[in-house]
C-alpha cells in the first residue's frame, strides 16, 4: 500500500507558492484542505507572525477559525486533522503551504516529521526561492495593491525601509531556512526549486516525480497572485542586494545556475 504524503510548503513568499497551491490543488488525488496557508507553527514560534493566532472570539465566529485555533493550541488536532483527509477514499497527498514557515527552527520541523511519521505519514518539504531582491520588491508590490505610492521615491523608501525589517528577513535569509531544514530532514525529503526556472516542463516534472504527482506541463504557461510591478530605483535594488549578501553567496555555491537567473547577484 502506498504511504500517505503530507507536503510542507515553507516559502518563499512571492517566489511560487501560490502556483505550487493551485498546482496540487489541481490533482485528483491531493485534497488539501480548507486553506492554502494555515498559519499554525509560525503563530506559535516566531514573534513577528503573531499577528496569525486566531482569538478564541474568532474561533467562536467561524467553524475554519474554530479549527485553526484548535491547531494553534493543542498538540494533536493539526496532524489529526490532516490525517482524517488522508484517511478519505482517493486521497494520497495533503499538505500546508505557509511562505512564513521559511521562519521555523529545526526543533519545530522535526516534531512535525516525527508527529506524521508517528501516524504514518511521510512528509515532503517544498522551498522555493526567488532573487532575494525581486522577492523583496514583489513583496512590497503585493503591498501596494492595497496602499498605492504615489512617487518613484515613496516606493524606494518603502522598500528599503521594509527590507531591512525582521517580517523581510524570515522570508528572504535563505541559508538560515535552508540550514534549519537539513537538521531536520534527510537531502530525498526536501526539494528546493528557483523561481526563476521552475515554469518549463522539466522543472515541473521533477518537482511531480517529487511531489508523487502527474506532470501537467501546461501549468508551465499559468502565474497566481502576480502583483504589477512598482517602480523603484536602481540604487535601491543595490543596496537591497547588499543587504542580503549572504543569502546571494550561500546560494550561489548551493545552486551554481542563480548566477545568470538572479538579475540582481552581481549588485550583492
Amino acid at each position: 500500500m502506498k504511504q500517505k504524503r503530507f507536503v510542507l510548503g515553507v516559502g518563499a513568499q512571492k517566489s511560487g507558492t501560490s502556483w505550487l497551491y493551485r498546482y496540487l490543488q489541481a490533482k485528483k488525488n491531493v485534497n488539501l484542505g480548507f486553506s492554502k496557508e494555515y498559519h499554525i507553527w509560525d503563530a506559535k514560534y516566531t514573534s513577528v507572525c503573531r499577528r496569525f493566532r486566531v482569538s478564541w472570539l474568532e474561533a467562536l465566529l467561524s467553524g475554519e477559525n474554530r479549527k485553526i485555533w484548535l491547531m494553534q493550541n493543542t498538540e494533536h488536532y493539526y496532524f489529526d486533522y490532516f490525517c482524517s483527509i488522508l484517511d478519505m477514499k482517493d486521497v494520497e497527498i495533503s499538505g500546508d503551504i505557509t511562505p512564513s514557515y521559511s521562519s521555523l527552527k529545526s526543533e519545530v520541523f522535526g516534531a512535525i516529521k516525527s508527529n506524521f511519521a508517528r501516524r504514518n505519514v511521510g512528509i515532503s518539504v517544498v522551498f522555493l526561492m526567488r532573487d532575494p531582491a525581486e522577492r523583496c520588491i514583489s513583496a512590497l508590490s503585493m503591498k501596494n495593491k492595497k496602499k498605492k505610492f504615489r512617487k518613484v521615491s515613496d516606493c524606494t523608501d518603502e522598500l528599503i525601509k521594509r527590507a531591512k525589517t525582521e517580517a523581510y528577513k524570515i522570508r528572504t535569509n535563505y541559508d538560515e531556512t535552508i540550514l534549519e531544514l537539513e537538521k531536520a530532514f534527510s537531502v530525498n525529503e526536501v526539494y528546493y526549486g528557483i523561481y526563476e526556472e521552475m515554469f518549463n516542463e522539466q522543472k515541473i516534472e521533477e518537482l511531480s516525480r517529487f511531489l508523487g504527482v502527474d506532470s501537467d506541463p501546461s501549468f508551465a504557461q499559468m502565474r497566481f497572485n502576480e502583483s504589477p510591478k512598482i517602480p523603484i530605483n536602481k540604487s535601491a535594488i543595490t543596496e537591497i542586494a547588499k543587504e542580503y549578501k549572504e543569502v546571494y553567496e550561500f546560494a550561489l555555491k548551493r545552486f551554481p545556475q542563480v548566477e545568470t537567473l538572479w538579475a540582481n547577484i552581481s549588485q550583492a
